[in-house]
């Protein structure tokens, strides 16, 4: 399904029944990357996944991207669907989109459940160099050989040996729901401006994040940068994961997100 928001059009699918739950996914993924989420979230809420600007099935326009505007079409899709309030999980990317919702739309956030997310360069603990660049400008031999390189530092060390089959899925999922380079670009650049160090205090609804304390992308100082400075918020570091630590660990995500939303 798809709806006309702002000046674009997102593609959303809904799941399961009963308080709203809004998942925003990160840099270059659509609303596929959480397919080790609602199969479990599901069961307790009703799920809203939907493919940011640039990603998957929604429109990919040739312009500037923020992350205000990002925000501003997750809210629209809310507004769609006649959502007043919802529990919203953003993962990275979607974790910048997520506090921006938070703290220029309270009214809007139940419970915030921040995962493997960054409050911007101001505060943050910024990608190594070479990381920085490599996330920019990613490369390969072909397509499915570029998708390989872009998604080996989300995993924690060794896990795209150990787990070949896994990887290739990911791999094939992403290929399926390709993110033109256009767009991979104008997310990072908004990935890059974002800056929430003014706003974080205006975040006051209950809030948990989590981090994998092998991330090599976001690394996990910012968690504890972002508990710091969120009044009401808990931390969660998951040892030994990596910065997509919500597939490679689902079951702990799921669970440890599941209970705080139920509380």
């Amino acid at each position: 399904m798809k709806v006309p928001v702002n000046d674009v059009e997102i593609a959303y699918e809904l799941h399961g029944s009963g308080v709203p739950l809004l998942l925003i996914q990160g840099l270059g993924l659509g609303r596929w990357a959480w397919y080790k989420q609602v199969p479990y979230l599901e069961k307790h809420f009703q799920v809203i996944i939907f493919d940011n600007r640039g990603t998957g099935e929604s429109s990919k326009p040739r312009k500037p991207y923020s992350i205000e505007i990002m925000a501003k079409d997750a809210i629209a899709l809310l507004d769609y669907l006649g959502v007043d309030q919802a529990h919203i999980i953003g993962a990275s990317l979607g974790g910048m989109i997520a506090q921006h919702i938070a703290a220029h739309a309270g009214k809007r956030v139940k419970k915030l459940v921040l995962a493997c997310t960054s409050p911007g360069h101001s505060l943050g603990v910024p990608l190594s160099g070479g990381l920085h660049q490599f996330m920019a400008f990613p490369s390969g031999k072909n397509t499915a050989d570029t998708l390989r390189n872009i998604l080996a530092p989300g995993f924690a060390n060794g896990l795209m040996d150990s787990y070949p089959e896994f990887i290739e899925r990911m791999i094939q999922l992403r290929l399926e729901h390709h993110t033109p380079f256009y767009a991979w670009k104008a997310q990072v650049n908004a990935a890059l401006q974002f800056d929430m160090a003014p706003h974080l205090q205006h975040i006051r609804c209950p809030t948990l994040i989590m981090t994998g304390d092998k991330d090599a992308v976001v690394p996990s100082e910012n968690s504890y940068i972002l508990h710091q400075h969120i009044s009401r918020s808990a931390l969660v570091v998951i040892p030994g994961a990596g910065h997509l630590f919500f597939i490679e660990q689902a079951h702990a995500f799921n669970q440890k997100a599941r209970q705080f939303l139920w509380e």
